[in-house]
Order: structure tokens, then C-alpha cells, then sequence
């Protein structure tokens, strides 16, 4: 799922107008956020190519042939480390591998990040209110400063 291209034109129209409106009635400027994925989690990559470089490993030394070549004996272990690091690079896939606690602890970074990159701790009467929402995690923050 790709941030940029989530919402339509016209649904991104509506957003800003609903914002607008929200605006008009509250003293709080409001700044909606939506991001393809709070954090790299690079951890499941590289655990699905350290599992599948010892699946290749194990493939090889089962299915090894004794009079071949050096070069097919070391390729099960590579094609086994590529095949897991792209299973593990799938969304679906790595969503359901990450942790609960790893999921909250990112998502609260990037929206704690993102409050300060728009500079909603600077609004005249302290009411910034950040909506983010992550796509991968499956998770929506409100953050709203102390006014």
C-alpha cells in the first residue's frame, strides 16, 4: 500500500474540506498524516534471509550430490536467503511478523516526529492536533498539544 496513491483526488478534496470545517469550529489546526509505514523493520527481512539461507543450507546438504558441482552445492543456500527475504518483504507477510509492542513503539515515534516536523508544538494557543494513520500497521494516533 503505497501512501501517495491511497486516496483519490477527490477523496483527498474532501479530506481538506472536512479539516477546513473542523477547523472553523475549534480553535485547534489540525494536520491529517497518512503514511505507507511508520518504520523500516528491517529485523524480518533479515531474519527471513537467516532462515532461509539455514532451509538452503539444509536443502543442500539433503539433496547433495556428491560428484557435482561446488557451484550448484552453494547456490541452494543463496536462492534459500533470497527466497526468504522476499517472502518477509511482503506487507501481508510482515505485518503479521511483527511484534505488538514493536508495532506501538513505531508508530508512537513517527507520529511524535511528525508533530514536531509540522511544527504543531509552535501553534499560537498550543491546540495542534495530529491524525496519522499507518497503513501497514493498521494503526490511527491522535496527538493534540496541551491548549
Amino acid at each position: 500500500m503505497n501512501a501517495e496513491t491511497f486516496f483519490t483526488t477527490q477523496e483527498q478534496e474532501r479530506i481538506q474540506q472536512a479539516v477546513i470545517t473542523a477547523e472553523k469550529k475549534t480553535s485547534g489546526e489540525i494536520v491529517p498524516m497518512l503514511v505507507s509505514s511508520s518504520g523500516r523493520y528491517a529485523e524480518v527481512e533479515l531474519s527471513g534471509l537467516v532462515i532461509g539461507l539455514i532451509l538452503g543450507t539444509l536443502a543442500a546438504f539433503i539433496w547433495h550430490d556428491p560428484w557435482g558441482s561446488v557451484h550448484v552445492y552453494l547456490l541452494w543456500p543463496v536462492l534459500g536467503a533470497v527466497v526468504g527475504f522476499v517472502i518477509c518483504s511482503i506487507p501481508a507477510v510482515k505485518r503479521r511478523l511483527i511484534s505488538e509492542s514493536r508495532i506501538a513503539e513505531a508508530v508512537h515515534l513517527r507520529s511524535l516526529a511528525a508533530f514536531t516536523a509540522h511544527g504543531l508544538h509552535y501553534t499560537k494557543a498550543h491546540t495542534g492536533i495530529l491524525i496519522l494513520a499507518s497503513l501497514l500497521e493498521h494503526r490511527v494516533v491522535v496527538l493534540a498539544d496541551k491548549g
